[in-house]
């Protein structure tokens, strides 16, 4: 009773093996590690890419900005010109001389320095972020399998297999580290022999629970225990022994596809925002120049400011995401579901926070990006739909020629046709009409005979040589 209490309790995790599942498991566990490849590149991908910002202080890029203090001179003189045609047109206007100034200064000389504190700064704060480890928040893709899938000897080690109860307490049963070297070495088609000497099972239950299963009873409601088969004479080959691992697919499947989304969404951002510093530096440098004004510099100071500020926003997004997920691993739901969730957690992250949108005027996500490469997605594939289209022209040139010239030859074909059935037709009418005139004639002929005179003479004759030869004069 008790153990049929435990197959029935744990008939999800427990699955006995058989050639075609092991086949599938194989292949299906080998596909999840080239997917976990793939989503650990991306992760990298986006951590070097929010490097990219140490290249708003690149040598080269130092030396390619000095370059333009030709321009800046002469951009300065320009404004200290206006600006003396200003003072002395229109006296009661004062600019702000002394702040411009300063910022000019600011800009000319120490933007390099600056931009290395910013960059120092915002790689600390990630770091920071990325140290904080909270179940699968750690941002380790391969926790993501190890949070989803059960080891029974693990579970072994840690609770006693007797103790398991997958139906009541799955979202509370220990899961086992994953890690890159694991995954490598690990087998998701391995079979548990109570006998072999690679196991060493703490629970005093676990052979009589390895060695055994459910089966159903003969009136359809009851169950028996009956006894696994463990191979061909002395070898394991055709056993049915209980797999060791489980994983749930779905879930793995999805949350991975959402964080190589997600990271490649991510790694676009960062690249894009390097851009834009350096491109802002470079403007920053040239309009610090303008001395009259001064609105335009400080835009683009505040720019540079929230740009840095945008860039430590998708940090935070990106482990907000793990948080997340990790707390619906806590959440008791069906794994459909958990997936569905976690897809929409990735779309959220991707589409960037709302508030940091109206308070920074900048896209924390990708709205506009994803906006754009629809447009880039529609105009290329109506480009291409347009040469293919001018491609196969020639192609449909010949065809319909080849068509037309087809039914050109039915047509001649038919018509001919026609011709000669017609010909065959007045033939025979002819032939026809031959026949009746023959007979027409032989009927002639036979009226004539049998009015001709000598033919009367010859019958008279006839009918008087029978008289003779009777005795009749």
């Amino acid at each position: 009773k008790e153990l049929i209490d435990f197959y029935l309790n744990n008939g999800d995790l427990l699955t006995q093996n058989d050639i075609v599942t092991g086949a599938l498991r194989t292949i299906g566990f080998w596909l999840l590690k080239v997917l976990t490849t793939v989503a650990d590149a991306c992760r990298q991908l986006y951590d070097i890419t929010f490097g990219l910002i140490d290249f708003t202080t690149w040598p080269k890029i130092n030396t390619f900005i000095e370059n333009f203090k030709p321009v800046f001179v002469a951009l300065m003189a320009i404004s200290i010109f206006a600006l003396g045609i200003m003072l002395i047109a229109n006296h009661e206007k004062k600019p702000k001389i002394a702040i411009n100034i300063c910022i000019a200064c600011l800009c000319v000389t120490c933007s390099a320095v600056v931009f290395q504190q910013l960059n120092t700064a915002v790689l600390d704060a990630k770091a920071g972020i990325d140290s904080v480890t909270e179940d699968t928040a750690t941002g380790n893709v391969y926790d993501i399998i190890g949070n989803n899938m059960m080891d029974i000897y693990y579970l072994d080690q840690q609770i006693g297999l007797s103790n398991i109860n997958y139906e009541e307490n799955e979202n509370k049963l220990p899961h086992p580290k994953m890690t890159s070297q694991r995954m490598n070495v690990m087998d998701y088609a391995e079979v548990m022999d109570p006998d072999s000497d690679n196991y060493n099972f703490n629970d005093d239950a676990a052979e009589d629970i390895l060695t055994q299963m459910i089966i159903t009873g003969g009136d359809g409601s009851s169950y028996d225990i009956g006894e696994i088969y463990d191979g061909v004479a002395w070898t394991s080959v055709g056993n049915n022994f209980y797999y060791r691992y489980k994983i749930d697919y779905l879930p793995v499947i999805l949350e991975m596809l959402s964080i190589i989304v997600l990271y490649i969404a991510m790694a676009y951002k960062c690249t894009r925002l390097a851009f834009e510093l350096v491109f802002a530096r470079l403007l920053a440098y040239l309009y610090s120049a303008e001395l009259s004004g001064g609105q335009k510099i400080a835009k683009i100071l505040v720019f540079i400011r929230d740009t840095y500020i945008l860039l430590f926003v998708t940090t935070l997004c990106i482990k907000l995401f793990y948080f997340f997920t990790a707390y619906i691993d806590e959440l008791a739901m069906n794994s459909l579901l958990e997936a569905a969730i976690i897809l929409f957690i990735a779309f959220s992250v991707i589409d960037g926070p709302n508030l940091v949108e109206k308070l920074l005027g900048m896209d924390a996500g990708l709205k506009s990006s994803t906006a754009r490469m629809m447009a880039v997605y529609k105009a290329g594939s109506g480009a291409a739909h347009r040469a293919m289209h001018t491609a196969a022209a020639p192609a449909r040139m010949a065809a319909r020629y080849g068509m037309q010239r087809y039914m050109m030859n039915r047509q001649a074909t038919a018509t001919s046709e026609a011709v000669r059935n017609a010909m065959d037709g007045d033939r025979g009418a002819a032939g026809f009409m031959d026949s009746e005139h023959g007979q027409e004639d032989n009927t002639d002929g036979k009226s004539a005979v049998a009015g001709d005179p000598q033919s009367h003479g010859n019958q008279n004759d006839y009918t008087g040589q029978e008289r003779s030869e009777t005795g009749y004069d």
